[in-house]
Order: structure tokens, then sequence, then C-alpha cells
């Protein structure tokens, strides 16, 4: 047939099928007297985006109330920093404006005036007209799990969300105050701005399927019901999966044809076959007890009562599970096919970690495992990480008392091969500090490494690059990583704690630590073989 009409992913955003409903719902919150901000929720892959462009499109060439939209898109080159964060807004700001009012889109481009500034200056130009510019943020989740975005951004937006022109609309995975980083971001007032119920984005719904299939119909190409129902036990109305299922099924159909039983039990197969890495995907965005749950359904009968009543609400809302009277049932047959593949390794974990006693007891092993994965860079070093782990149990005190061990010998590796002889600092490097302003540097007093390992972390920090008194110090190591100096702060403040005996340590804590001297010497072993 002519060119397929269903995209799957890709470089820009698929165009809407069906959604008019909730298209509607966000349309109901911006178009009245009193708009509101909203937020839109939504599993990743269940077409958030879709829904979220197609509102901008619909806003761009301005409707009552409104000049134009923006479409702010976050999840590509993501903004580290808050002012990464004003400048990608003002952009798409500018972008929006250039057509309907170019003057006002102009104020934007003043490289003399901080992006903050531009923004509430627009904001007053704006206020004029007495009419909304609708800022579309789409991908959040990233931003604000970033350590660079600080609570000022938000404050800032606050300030701009306070004028009546500017009305934003947001797209992410999980309510936003979820997804900040730290409680000082939570605490902002910018997330009370938004309209208390976000609207919630999951499978298609009956409304849907006549403009889904539509595009068969101006193929000539029939549908029976039938062969629809078994669409939808197939793709479970998962928009990403039933968008792959049409798209399969255009391919191998012929215009003026049929679609029956037959072809959608192929397309099905086709499907499995072909589209791991979506199925994939979807498995991976589900948490460690749904997978359980999915993966105890495709060996036996579950009850209702057995899964707590919002995790059933979260299977449901994915179009994974259906309730069947007092059973729960799959409601995607790809999903069932694909957890049943992946039920071992699921039932595996179950078995040795499913519960509190279960993993203080398979911890240990699962800990040897992991070092045993790694090159042994350090016979040493590796034998010592080994004894940390041994003694986990019966009591886990005695794991942290090989970290100042851990932490002398990963410190004699570092200096073998970053110094000529072990010991001597390079002139270079001192030149390069005192040039930096350092006044104090942590050396013996002659050029040499210090005995103290206090200071010798601190010589470290200083070699491996960081900030001392508002000034930025390169880095100036040739193979040893800022990563392998942070893991080594870490275990030396730990190797110091556990000389305190009067202080409880818990299995949690010490196979923690255990966890981060697996992460040192893989560091160590990625650094020491370039």
């Amino acid at each position: 047939m002519k060119k397929n009409p269903f995209r799957v992913l890709g470089a820009g955003v698929p165009p809407l099928r069906g959604r008019r409903d909730l298209v509607a719902r966000i349309e109901t919150h911006l178009d009245k007297a009193s708009p509101d901000h909203v937020s839109v929720v939504g599993p990743a892959m269940y077409g958030k985006s879709v829904v979220l462009k197609e509102i901008a499109g619909l806003y761009a060439p301005g409707r009552p109330g409104y000049i134009t939209s923006a479409y702010v898109e976050l999840r590509r080159r993501t903004p580290e920093t808050d002012d990464e964060l004003r400048l990608r807004v003002a952009e798409k700001l500018r972008d929006a404006l250039a057509e309907p009012w170019p003057e006002l889109a102009d104020l934007l481009g003043f490289e003399d005036v901080a992006i903050a500034e531009r923004l509430q200056l627009v904001g007053r130009e704006l206020a004029t007209r007495d009419e909304a510019v609708l800022m579309v943020l789409d991908g959040f989740d990233d931003v604000l799990a970033n350590a660079g975005i600080t609570r000022e951004i938000w404050d800032n937006l606050l300030e701009i969300a306070g004028l009546p022109v500017y009305r934003f609309l947001t797209g992410s995975r999980r309510p936003l105050r979820e997804l900040c980083r730290d409680e000082e971001s939570r605490t902002s007032d910018f997330w009370e701005i938004f309209h208390d119920a976000p609207v919630a984005v999951g499978c298609f719904n009956d409304a849907d399927w006549e403009e889904l299939i539509a595009p068969f119909a101006t193929a000539d190409v029939t549908i029976d019901e039938k062969a629809r129902e078994e669409i939808e036990q197939w793709t479970g109305s998962i928009p990403v999966l039933t968008t792959a299922f049409f798209q399969s099924l255009w391919e191998h159909t012929d215009e003026g044809g049929t679609i029956g039983i037959d072809e959608v039990e192929r397309t099905g197969e086709r499907v499995l076959e072909r589209r791991r890495q979506l199925l994939a995907a979807l498995w991976e965005d589900c948490a460690a007890e749904i997978k359980t749950d999915l993966a105890d359904l495709t060996r036996r009968e579950l009850r209702v009562r057995e899964i707590p009543e919002e995790r059933l609400e979260r299977l449901e809302r994915r179009g994974l599970v259906r309730t069947q009277g007092k059973r729960v049932v799959f409601a995607c047959r790809l999903m069932e096919r694909f957890a049943a593949q992946e039920a071992t390794g699921v039932s595996s974990l179950q078995r040795l970690f499913g519960d509190h006693e279960l993993f203080e007891q398979n911890v240990r092993m699962l800990l040897e495992m992991r070092l045993s994965q790694l090159p042994e860079a350090d016979k040493a070093l590796h034998g010592y990480i080994e004894q940390a782990i041994r003694h986990l149990q019966p009591e886990p005190r005695h794991a942290l008392v090989w970290m100042r061990s851990i932490v002398d010998r990963a410190f004699e590796l570092v200096w073998e091969t970053e110094l000529k002889d072990g010991v001597t600092l390079p002139t270079a490097w001192l030149e390069e500090w005192e040039r930096a302003g350092i006044q104090r540097i942590p050396d013996d007093g002659h050029g040499r490494v210090p005995g103290e390992r206090g200071r010798q972390l601190h010589l470290l920090r200083l070699a491996t690059g960081t900030g001392v008194g508002g000034r930025t110090v390169r880095r100036l190591t040739r193979r040893v990583s800022k990563p392998t100096a942070l893991l080594l702060e870490h275990l030396q403040s730990v190797g110091n704690f556990g000389q305190h005996q009067g202080d409880e340590v818990t299995r949690p804590f010490a196979v923690s630590v255990c966890l981060s001297a697996i992460a040192l010497y893989a560091s160590l072993a990625d650094d020491l073989s370039d």
C-alpha cells in the first residue's frame, strides 16, 4: 500500500491519533475564564509528547485568550544548569513570537540583559494585550533530577507564572514535586500553581479506535470486528504497541483487502519477534514488584486479593492486566509472552531477595559474584575487598575494619601510577597550584606525598580537579579519575567511622560500603588500563 501512516518513535514526535477526549480535557483547563496551569503525567512511551505537541500546535496560531504557544523539548540536550534552562525557554519563546509579534521576540535577544529579566520584560509587554502564551514544557523528568538545577529557577518561573500572560503545560512520568532531586526544590511554591489533579495519559480507549483504524478505510481495507478485538488482546491498547502493530499490519496488507484473525495472529508473532526492543523498554519501565506480579501471572492464576489495590490499579492503567471477576488476567498478549520469557530471571531474584531475610542471607553472594566479574587489577586490593565481603556475617561491623586497608592500598596504587617514584610531586603540579592561588599545598613540606591519609585525600582532590575558594582547579592526573577520588574519600570516612566501636553498624550499611569498595576497584581498574 501507499506510504505507511503509522510511526513508532523516531527523530520527531509522531502525529496524534485518537486521544480527542484527552486533548479536550486539557483544552477545558486552558480555555476557561480563569485558566489553569496543567501537568500531564504518564509512563514512558504512552504518548505524552504526542498529546503535548498536538496541544502546542492547536494554540500556536493563536486562539481566544492566547497569542501563541512555545513547545520546549527538554528530553534531548537536557539543560544542566538554571541558566541553560532559562535560555532554552527564552529561545523557544522567541521563536514562537517571531511571527505574531516580532518586536517582542527581539526583546528576548538582548545579550546584555539577564535571561530572567528578559522573560519578565516580555511578560509585561504581553500584559498590554491581555493575551497569554502557552509554554509547553515536555520531558521534565531529567531536568528535575539534575543536580545543577536549583530551587532558584523554580522560584523564577513562579514569578513569571504570576504574570497572567504565561500559562504552563508540563509533561513528566510522575507528579512534578515527586521528581525533584532535593527537599529545597520540593519546597518551592512553583509546584502549587498547577491544577491539583494531573491529566493522566494511559492506554487508548474505545473512543480512540475509530481514528486509529481510519487509514485502513482510506485504503479500502476492512478490519472485521473479531480481528479488531484480537488486535486489542494482542496490544492491550498500549499506545506504542498498538501503533507498532498497525505499522506491521499495514506493511503486509494489500489495498482493497480484508484483515481477519489469521493475519492478526501472524502480525502478533512478527511484532513479538521484531519489536523486542519496545517490549523490553516497557518492561524496564515497570517497578520490580510489577515485574514480579507479571512473572507470577505467567505461571499461575492470581486472585485480585493477592495484589495490593494501588499496584493493581497501576497494572491496569498501563494496559498490562485486567480483572475478570475475582481473577487477574493479562490484558496484553505481547507483554504476556515477553513476561514469560523474563519470568525465570524475575523468579530467581524473588527467590534470592524476595524479602528482608532472604536479602540478608544472599547479598554476600551477590557482592562476591560482582567482584569476580572484574579483572584482577591488583591482587592485594582484591583480597582486602574479598575479606570485607566475607566478614559481613555474622557481625557486619567487621566488614568495615577492612576499609582502612582498602584505602591504604588504593592510595599506593594511585601514587605509583601518577608519580615517577610514587612519592615526589611533579614540579608542574606545584607550579599550577601556586598560579591558582592555593596557599597551603597538602604535601610533606618537601614536595612529597604526606604520610597522613587525610592530607593525601586533599592532595588527590586537587590533582583530580576541584573547586577552591570559588575557583576551579583543573585536573592534573594523567590516569586517575575524579570518580576514583570521590570513592576513596567516601571509604576513608567510613574507615574512620569503623574505628568507633560504640556505634551500631547495620548489615544494609555494611553492604553499601562493600559495594562502594567494589566500585572503587572497578574505577581503579579502568583508570590503570588506560
